[in-house]
């Protein structure tokens, strides 16, 4: 697996093998035996590199690594032929001073454990190109993220690199990146927390088919995109959950033969089909853009319940279909956002306090509407298994705040959201003061 900071400095001990000196040098992270004999040779000035012998100690023996080793996790080296051709006697010298030593870099990155999981504990803390507050800021990241890296001290600040696929994942242009850990040098406290959780696994995509879904007995249709594998009863619930309305047990999905229908059991399987006819709801007109596939408002049927009196009378397994009935007046798209909130009003008006709800499903997303509209604009969704209060009225919940587990976010509160099969009621302790 990659590893952060290959670029960053770490620092090696070098002792003479015979001679009580030693020094520290700062080498990059992915350094070979050559390379930490090149810088050695640079540091003091003396000696060749090529007769220069880095090696471990075993016993009263000195094994030589080879040129090519990388450094990896050593630390600790002994060395032999730090000579200078022409100032043998100053080499010496130099060899039996006594513990000549030269401290470490303080200034180089130290990494200070293994690589690990972090997580972000403060509202926003940026991904910078140097481990410095001077460096350029990449991205942030936000409180519960987490982070996959090395932690370091620079001096006695301490940052954590990341490397090139966190960098790929935070969209940050860069094989490494720090984010600082502590905010003491500018004023703040704890940003980042070492921590054992690990990243959920990402979903696995599920293959999809397009659909026709096409009423029975009138003009209006509708193509939704639904899982290979769904059942018929799988395709009614997101075909509730795209109209935002609608009631599963009214719902019929059927084989149209001429003037006869034959209903598909709920748990049979889509397999080949692509079209079907639907009755017991009302589906936008074709040619329209809720027809084709977005988010739909039908021009008719708008009441929960569906389709008209006939149909819901039509016999669950074979029938002949009955004359067309004319359909009712479409209802104009602000008077069903008034009708949904004087619903919630009157439920607010008679409830002592508000329901409680749960998220149930999120596939697709529990979107969060300014209004009680399918077509109203997004502020937000919630998570499955997202506990909510609120009063509802036609098919919608109004989101309210409470005291303890029960706080959102500013744009969720006052806000909509559609129950159909992806809420479900908790509890409730109703004594009614009117009648709705």
């Amino acid at each position: 697996e990659e590893s952060c900071g290959e670029d960053s400095k770490v620092e090696v001990l070098v002792k003479h093998w015979r001679k009580p000196v030693e020094l520290w040098l700062a080498v990059p992270q992915r350094s070979t035996v050559l390379d930490v004999k090149t810088a050695l040779a640079e540091k003091l000035g003396l000696g060749r590199v090529e007769q220069l012998r880095l090696g471990r100690k075993a016993g009263e023996k000195m094994i030589a690594f080879k040129d090519a080793r990388k450094l990896d996790g050593l630390r600790q080296l002994y060395v032999l032929g730090l000579r200078a051709p022409d100032k043998a006697a100053a080499s010496t010298k130099a060899a039996e001073a006594p513990k000549a030593r030269v401290s470490p870099d303080t200034s180089a990155p130290r990494p200070t454990g293994p690589i690990g999981y972090f997580e972000v504990v403060f509202s926003r803390v940026a991904v910078r190109t140097q481990p410095t507050t001077e460096g350029r800021m990449l991205n942030v990241v936000n409180r519960g993220q987490l982070l996959r890296g090395v932690p370091h001290l620079v001096g006695e600040v301490p940052w954590l690199c990341i490397g090139a696929q966190v960098c790929k994942e935070l969209n940050a242009d860069a094989k490494e990146a720090w984010v600082l850990v502590h905010g003491k040098t500018v004023g703040l406290g704890e940003l980042l927390r070492a921590t054992d959780k690990k990243p959920q696994a990402p979903k696995p995509k599920i293959a999809k088919v397009q659909i026709l879904l096409k009423h029975g007995q009138r003009p209006g249709e509708i193509k939704l995109m639904v899982p290979v594998s769904s059942m018929i009863e799988d395709i009614k619930k997101i075909l509730i959950d795209e109209l935002g309305r609608g009631h599963i047990d009214k719902l019929q999905f059927v084989k149209k033969t001429g003037n006869t229908f034959q209903e598909y059991s709920k748990s049979e399987k889509l397999g080949t089909l692509r079209e079907i006819h639907v009755l017991g709801i009302g589906l936008p007109a074709p040619g329209t853009a809720a027809a084709a596939g977005a988010t739909a408002v039908s021009p008719e049927g708008a009441g929960a319940g569906g389709g008209g009196p006939q149909e819901q009378a039509l016999g669950r397994t074979t029938a002949t279909a009955p004359p067309v009935p004319e359909p009712a007046p479409p209802m104009d798209e602000q008077a069903k956002i008034s009708a949904n909130m004087a619903a919630v009003a009157n439920a607010r008006a008679v409830l002592p306090e508000p329901l409680e709800y749960e998220v149930v499903r999120d596939d697709p997303p529990v979107y969060v509407r300014t209004e009680p509209s399918a077509n109203a604009a997004a502020v937000g969704k919630l998570e499955l298994g997202q506990l909510v209060l609120g009063f509802s009225g036609g098919g919608w919940l109004r989101l309210r705040s409470g005291s303890g587990g029960w706080n959102l976010e500013a744009p969720l509160v006052g806000s909509w959201v559609f129950i159909g099969v992806r809420l479900a009621h908790r509890r409730s302790k109703i004594s009614g003061r009117g009648s709705f």
